[in-house]
């Protein structure tokens, strides 16, 4: 007993020491926690800036949901963008702390997460408690993560969901699952959500296969993952891929899909007010995004099997670049523990290997990242980088699972690794942080003003602190040239924010986020200075149009335009049902909740009886 309390010590003390790491690399993004972050005009922290800023102001400011943004590119859906955390809940560290600050909060909170997120898959994947600390390690000194918050990509910072994700769904709590992947687009995070959908899908797969047929396709991945940019090996592996995918054999399919399908409509419901709001998002995204290069003839006039067949021949087309971990040391000891585990745990050691593969963006003999992007809807993905983010978890483990093979082996050899680990670290840790510390950025008065559409050289975050709105901003979702219609004061076009259509006049106006008011002494058709869009009304009728802007023709007296994200009320009543869902299986309502699926760990498998003596 007093070893393992000391144990338990010991561990906890190790994640404590993480957090710590974390809040230390973050201590110079953008010094103390009420100095602003330094950004420059349209860059990736002004438009996270922004997009926070926007939903902090129009729900404590205005009381509003923030359903609209007038402030950006003549303005547009807000709770609809992919990156609006507006239903996250650590929002409320924002409308609690601020912007500025409120963002820094997040960030340490979701470093936590991480650590706790990592630990937590670490000791199901069966990993004694120090090792189980090394995949939320191997992400903190990295170039991935520290390197995604120098630059703004806060939505990747929830990364400590999915390992929560997954644990709970090996559990057989599916419903925990599904809202713990949930998080990550409540959080802004829809490359985390696919990413995570596909970790539990692939997940349900593996798992449901015999062990001992399974580490013979995990040694042919590790194969494909070990030969980067070697295209002559592409047959061979291909073969071998070929052949182990062949001499597989379902024991537990009929356990583990049921509980990953469960998960991931739990998921799908609950994040319904992002994604059934975001339809018309979705479409003019399709429909102004290139497809990606190919070597091929139009793959996508292919049927899509045929489409990702192919593209799992395509020619390989390159590998990361410069080393991302600062040093070989971890990447040949997570490497080396991929291997390993791929014959001892070959469950977790083929998905960590599946994701290695599409992580080094098509440099593989057989290429797994084309094949992806030619399943439906997925040539939009921006992947390589991201992926990272989760194979660094793998790595992680597979040399925590080193480190225990070695302690259990020869003592002396695990120490070696121990000394090498703390070698990299020490020299590493501080080269991420460098990636981190911006410095302090100018003060901004952010004095509100009457709304109004502005050019110049201000950024987009500190306009949305004067309450002025940018027509040229270029992080709209549905195309990057600044819209034609929308006029910007001091230009031979402007007529006011609101104006009358038979003679230009400039009508006054009460202008919210999601409200504009307008009082007429005659009937006449009323311009509003914005973008049309689904969701507008005028006094409970659906808004016209005028020249892409929203328009009407109303009557004398008072009226109002307002906007209301399209199927609110339907994706309401479907996050309500993902809720009742998630919270009737964690009660143990469902009797599918016992039924975990197998374990990788050494204990007994959950939801079993032990063995007898």
């Amino acid at each position: 007993m007093r070893r393992r309390t000391l144990e338990i010590a010991g561990a906890v003390a190790l994640g404590l020491l993480l957090v710590g790491l974390a809040a230390w690399q973050l201590d110079g993004l953008g010094g103390p926690w009420d100095a602003p972050i330094p950004h420059g005009r349209d860059e990736d922290w002004d438009w996270q800036l922004t997009i926070y800023e926007v939903g902090r102001r129009t729900i404590a400011v205005y009381g509003e949901l923030p359903g609209w943004s007038p402030y950006t590119a003549g303005g547009g859906p807000a709770l609809a963008h992919p990156e609006a955390p507006y239903l996250y809940p650590l929002f409320a560290l924002v409308l609690a702390l601020g912007t500025t600050a409120g963002i820094k909060a997040l960030l340490v909170a979701h470093q936590a997460l991480l650590v706790l997120g990592g630990y937590l898959a670490g000791r199901e994947l069966g990993l004694s408690r120090p090792a189980a600390h090394l995949g939320a390690l191997f992400v903190l000194c990295s170039a991935f993560l520290p390197g995604f918050i120098g630059v703004g990509h806060v939505m990747f910072t929830a990364l400590g969901w999915l390992p929560l994700a997954w644990v709970a769904q090996r559990r057989g709590r599916w419903g925990l699952a599904g809202l713990c992947l949930a998080m990550t687009l409540l959080a802004g995070g829809p490359y985390l959500f696919v990413y995570g959908g596909m970790w539990l899908a692939a997940d349900g797969v593996l798992s449901g296969l015999r062990e001992d047929r399974l580490r013979w396709l995990a040694l042919a991945l590790a194969l494909n993952g070990l030969l980067l940019g070697v295209e002559a090996a592409r047959w061979p592996v291909g073969l071998a891929l070929v052949a182990a995918a062949l001499a597989q054999r379902p024991e537990g399919l009929r356990r583990t899909l049921p509980l990953a399908a469960l998960g991931l409509a739990v998921a799908g419901l609950v994040t319904a007010p992002r994604w059934l709001t975001a339809l018309e998002l979705f479409e003019r995204a399709g429909r102004l995004a290139a497809r990606p290069s190919l070597s091929v003839a139009d793959p996508y006039t292919l049927p899509s099997a045929l489409a990702v067949l192919s593209g799992l021949a395509e020619r390989p087309s390159g590998h990361e670049g410069p080393n991302v971990f600062f040093s070989p040391i971890p990447v040949a000891l997570g490497g080396i523990g991929l291997l390993a585990a791929a014959w001892r745990r070959p469950r977790w050691a083929a998905l960590g290997l599946c994701v290695w593969c599409l992580g080094w963006g098509g440099a593989t003999p057989v290429n797994l990242l084309e094949a992806v992007h030619r399943l439906p809807g997925a040539s939009l993905l921006r992947v390589v980088e991201r992926y990272s983010l989760v194979w660094t978890l793998f790595l992680g483990w597979g040399a925590g699972h080193l480190v225990d093979r070695a302690w259990a082996w020869w003592r002396p050899a695990a120490a070696v690794l121990a000394v090498a680990l703390a070698g990299w670290v020490i020299t590493a840790a501080p080269q991420a942080a460098t990636l981190q510390r911006l410095g302090v950025g100018p003060e901004v008065s952010g004095v509100a003003r009457p709304f109004a559409q502005v050019r110049g050289e201000h950024s987009n975050y500190h306009a949305v602190l004067e309450n002025r709105g940018r027509p040229d901003c270029s992080s709209a979702v549905w195309g990057d040239a600044p819209p034609q219609a929308v006029q910007a004061v001091g230009e031979p076009g402007y007529r006011g924010e609101v104006w009358r259509l038979a003679d230009g006049a400039t009508l006054p106006a009460d202008i919210t986020p999601d409200r504009i008011s307008v009082t007429l002494d005659a009937p006449a058709t009323v311009v509003v200075n914005q973008n049309a869009f689904p969701g507008w009304t005028v006094d409970g009728a659906p808004a016209s149009s005028h020249a892409g802007l929203i328009a009407a023709p109303l009557a004398a007296g008072r009226h109002t335009f307002a906007y209301r994200p399209p199927r609110l009320g339907a994706s309401w009543v479907l996050m309500a049902l993902g809720l009742t869902l998630a919270l009737g299986s964690l009660s143990g309502s469902a009797p599918w909740t016992s039924r975990a699926r197998p374990s990788t760990g050494t204990g007994p498998r959950p939801g079993t009886a032990p063995p007898p003596p």
